[in-house]
């Protein structure tokens, strides 16, 4: 299982995404799941690249508990990378092999597709 670690601006960013669904009616978990893969491929863009180790750790899950859609993203899923976090949080300057790559690969994502979660799941209540 994954370490759980939360860098700095991916708790406000849960926090908010989840205070704007709250109550929303028909959340679907296809809907979820759809819009998590846009941020995973939206990370892999970004990410720094040196084996393809953490790119290839992504992971995706969404389950329902308690009638609430709960729906994760992350890396080191079988401790495969687990640097992943040092990786996110290294200084925006650090030059990596990847000309794209740059530090907060999944947290900007994140935040670039918020607007684009809300849509989504009120898309597929139609």
């Amino acid at each position: 299982m994954a370490k759980r670690f939360n860098p700095k601006g991916l708790k406000k960013i849960e926090k908010n995404l989840s205070r704007e669904l709250e109550g929303m009616e028909g959340v679907t978990m296809q809907g979820v799941w759809e819009w998590l893969e846009e941020v995973g491929k939206a990370a892999d863009e970004i990410t720094p690249i040196d084996t393809r180790a953490l790119i290839d750790s992504q992971y995706i899950v969404v389950q329902e508990k308690g009638g609430v859609i709960i729906g994760e993203i992350g890396y080191d899923a079988n401790n495969e990378a687990d640097y992943a976090v040092f990786v996110h949080e290294i200084p925006k300057n650090y030059k990596t092999n990847n000309p794209k790559g740059q530090w907060k690969f999944l947290q900007t994502p994140l935040m670039q597709k918020r607007s684009e979660l809300i849509s989504k799941i009120q898309g597929k209540n139609k």
